[in-house]
């Protein structure tokens, strides 16, 4: 019964929604109904629908052989001697045959049920049964049913695993089972492989027949006894010498098993050819995988597997960031060594997208990510990693880990200025610092960046590089830094004077720089002086022979003007 305070809450609502639609002259519209849904089709009960599913049943004969003794305890418990032959028989249903071909009816996807006994789905609630030419109760904890002259219990409901010599028959019969799933497995798997190509289609639907039949054989729990499964997969692995041949579905197709990883998405960046377990069968595999990893049949990727990996192809610029990143986040881990880190910079090798080939044990410098004063875009020595793949590694720690120092101004300057950047016939003009006005203004300015930044060891030993290279644009073309000079406060206009292509301002670490390689900003006083001497000279010649001139061009029979300092006799 609704009390009191509620009674008034719902009138007071009812008042307020009235008194809002009075007030404001409108109601709320009615909502529109939904359609009704169509009718369902009639189904004509008289239709015939015709389905149909394959299965394969292997058989087995068996030879049988026990001792006098042993088949004398057997009689005992069973009234019967013990056969010399007798068949075994395993039910078998591929991942293509699961769909069920129905036709003339709408409610086929129904039908698959009707094969349910006969084909166990393998995530459903039926089970495969133990078969004595009846069905058990007794499971076999795989997907397909198993038929042996087993001997049962009294109720006939499951296989006798208390009498000693029953017991021992009916495990080597389930051992029989556990042989028949294997040769299956096998049988199986080795089609696949013949069968497998590149085509998505045919390779979607393979891959799906293989992890069908993986999951088929994976061993569950068998109930009323957990000794049929245990027994059959004992036998699934032990009918071989070595299961490390043992096939499995992976990325690169069928494979065996010692030649499979479980997946790592950190290596698979840059090794995408390494044979792993696919995502679709580690979700829809699971117990299978992990059945595999509890016998040490399927294993993590070891560091051998990379060092064979990489051996096979250069990686291409991506890949290499990958694979050094990977590097940097496994090298703080224990039982790392220079000796490890060799062999992977040994086995590394790097394809740039110009494709030049560069292996990673020719580098010794690298170029510092976000903190480098050499432009990304200028070309470096064949000692350096190329900036493309340290810009997004850990620039703080490549030292520590891979042993690679960062490229100094002063190595980089030395590589410009020698062959093959330099003074070689091969050179590139664009970026020959003799050559290149442009290319020349660009290393200035980043020596001008960093001079201030570098020690003054390193600005001398850059100024004793640069001092005999002509390197600087000027007005009269490429001079030698002493023979170079600023443009303010100069005496004479036909001087050298820095003439740079984009007129980069010359001021603050430029105009040090230029400064400290010996570029002059005032003229020499002897320079002075030999120019004003020369100045004189040449003033007291023309003077002289203006003279000359005057004096004897009036003179009869005079064909010419005679040289400076010539005497005539006339002239005494």
């Amino acid at each position: 019964m609704p009390t009191p305070a509620a009674i008034i809450n719902e009138g007071s609502k009812r008042f307020a929604s009235f008194f809002s639609s009075s007030i404001f002259n409108r109601s709320s519209p009615a909502p529109t109904p939904p359609p009704p849904p169509p009718p369902a089709p009639v189904e004509d009960p008289m239709t015939i629908t015709i389905a149909t599913r394959e299965i394969h049943t292997y058989q087995a004969d068996i030879k049988v052989s026990v001792s006098p003794t042993f088949g004398r305890e057997l009689e005992r418990a069973t009234k019967k001697p013990p056969p010399k032959t007798m068949p075994a028989s395993l039910v078998f249903s591929r991942k293509e045959e699961d769909a069920v071909v129905g036709s003339g009816s709408s409610g086929n996807q129904n039908l698959g049920d009707v094969f349910a006994g006969l084909c166990p789905p393998l995530d459903g609630e039926k089970s495969a049964k133990i078969f004595i030419g009846q069905a058990t109760s007794q499971t076999t904890g795989i997907g397909g049913h198993f038929a042996a002259r087993f001997i049962p219990t009294v109720e006939r409901e499951s296989i006798d695993l208390v009498d000693k010599h029953v017991s021992h028959w009916n495990k080597e019969l389930l051992w029989v089972g556990g042989y028949l799933s294997r040769l299956i497995y096998e049988l199986e798997l080795r089609e696949i492989s013949d069968l497998w190509s590149t085509d998505k289609t045919i390779h979607d639907r393979l891959s799906a027949r293989a992890l069908h039949a993986l999951r088929f054989f994976t061993f569950k729990s068998s109930t009323p006894s957990s000794v049929v499964a245990q027994e059959m997969e004992a036998a699934f692995f032990s009918c071989v010498a070595d299961n490390r041949q043992l096939p499995i579905i992976c990325n690169m197709g069928i494979r065996p098993i010692d030649q499979v990883k479980l997946p790592d998405k950190d290596l698979q960046k840059f090794l995408p050819d390494l044979p792993t377990i696919t995502p679709e069968t580690m979700d829809t595999a699971s117990r299978s995988i992990a059945r595999l990893q509890e016998r040490g049949l399927l294993r993590r990727v070891q560091f051998d597997n990379v060092i064979s990996q990489l051996g096979m192809r250069p990686l291409d610029e991506r890949e290499m960031t990958d694979c050094l990143q990977w590097w940097q986040s496994v090298a703080s881990v224990d039982g790392y060594t220079t000796a490890i880190r060799a062999r992977l910079i040994d086995a590394a090798i790097l394809l740039q997208d110009n494709g030049k080939v560069v292996p990673l044990a020719m580098i010794e410098t690298f170029v510092k990510p976000q903190s480098s004063s050499i432009p990304t875009d200028m070309p470096l020595p064949t000692h350096t990693l190329p900036y493309s793949v340290t810009k997004d590694l850990k620039g703080n720690n490549i030292f520590s880990i891979f042993g690679w120092t960062e490229l100094s101004v002063l190595q980089y300057i030395t590589f410009l200025v020698n062959p093959p950047m330099s003074k070689h016939d091969g050179a590139n003009p664009a970026t020959d610092i003799r050559t290149s006005p442009a290319f020349a203004e660009k290393v200035l300015a980043l020596l001008g960046r960093a001079w201030l930044s570098i020690t003054a060891n390193q600005q001398t030993a850059i100024a004793l590089e640069l001092k005999d290279v002509a390197c600087i644009p000027t007005k009269a073309g490429f001079k030698r830094p002493g023979e170079s000079y600023f443009e303010k406060n100069l005496l004479f206009d036909d001087l050298p004077t820095i003439a740079l292509p984009k007129t980069t301002v010359i001021k603050g670490g430029m105009e040090k720089m230029l400064l400290g390689i010996g570029v002059r900003k005032t003229v020499d006083l002897q320079l002075v002086f030999s120019r004003s001497a020369l100045a004189l000279r040449s003033a007291k010649d023309k003077l002289t022979l203006q003279t000359h001139r005057w004096r004897y061009m009036d003179m009869p029979g005079l064909d010419e003007v005679p040289r400076i300092g010539q005497r005539y006799p006339h002239n005494r």
